[in-house]
């Protein structure tokens, strides 16, 4: 009896940690019957922490704190509301940013999104570069 709990403990680590390299490693990767709405651990496997780095986002996130995105977006990705806090990558670093405007231009749809602290560092971003999304 002890052996069948010591491998039941060390399978739901495994799956465990599982869980956590796939998030940490795969942001922008959902797995449709893990994150869907009737889904018990839909929580864990759209959860995306984030630490803040720097001041540009200040007041609205302080620099060093740990945020947690939603990573389970695909559904909403063309449809974000001003204000949304948007983590996204461009060919680099993963970025921290508010959306300001929709817009739509010959590529489709697009924000334009700039860090709360600095509205003169604004990026046009699309809807597949943005990885998760939160809401203050």
């Amino acid at each position: 009896m002890k052996k069948v709990l010591t491998v039941i403990l060390i399978l739901a680590a495994a799956a465990a940690l599982g869980f956590f390299l796939f998030n940490r490693f795969f942001p922008g990767i959902e797995i449709p019957f893990l994150s869907g709405e009737n889904s018990p651990i839909k929580g864990i496997v759209c959860s995306y922490p984030v630490r803040v780095s720097g001041q540009s986002m200040e007041p609205l996130l302080k620099a060093n704190s740990l945020v947690v995105f939603n990573k389970c977006i695909s559904k909403t990705k063309n449809d974000l509301a001003t204000g949304t806090v948007i983590v996204f990558s461009q060919d680099g670093p993963m970025r921290i940013m508010v959306v300001r405007e929709k817009l739509e231009g010959e590529s489709g749809i697009y924000y334009k999104a700039y860090p709360a602290a600095r509205p003169q560092d604004f990026a046009d971003v699309f809807p597949d570069d943005i990885v998760a999304t939160y809401t203050p």
